[in-house]
């Protein structure tokens, strides 16, 4: 996910970890914190200002919280990182891309 979201900087918990694949964020054996924004989208905040918070929250730097394929942990972060990847490679913003490649297909 580094490759194309490059301001990304996840750091492995162990010197001898591979950073994660989008198939182990899938299926939340990532390694990726959970509560990296706890509190964070918050009812009154506009989806602009929350998105643009989000990336630049994502450019710190965020620590694995464990090596990936170690445990089953679900991650709401992996899961926002997986919509910044399909708007990075698709050039449409997620909603735009899940109306075209799912919702409409359909019907």
């Amino acid at each position: 996910i580094t490759d194309y979201l490059q301001n990304l900087k996840l750091i492995p918990r162990y010197s001898t970890d591979k950073l994660p694949t989008v198939k182990q964020m899938l299926f939340h054996h990532s390694g990726i914190p959970s509560d990296q924004f706890h509190g964070f989208l918050l009812p009154e905040n506009s989806e602009e200002i929350q998105k643009k918070e989000f990336l630049n929250l994502a450019e710190s730097e965020i620590y694995m919280a464990d090596s990936p394929e170690k445990v089953m942990s679900y991650s709401n972060l992996s899961y926002s990182l997986l919509g910044a990847l399909i708007e990075k490679l698709s050039g449409m913003s997620l909603e735009e891309y899940t109306k075209k490649t799912i919702l409409t297909p359909l019907g």
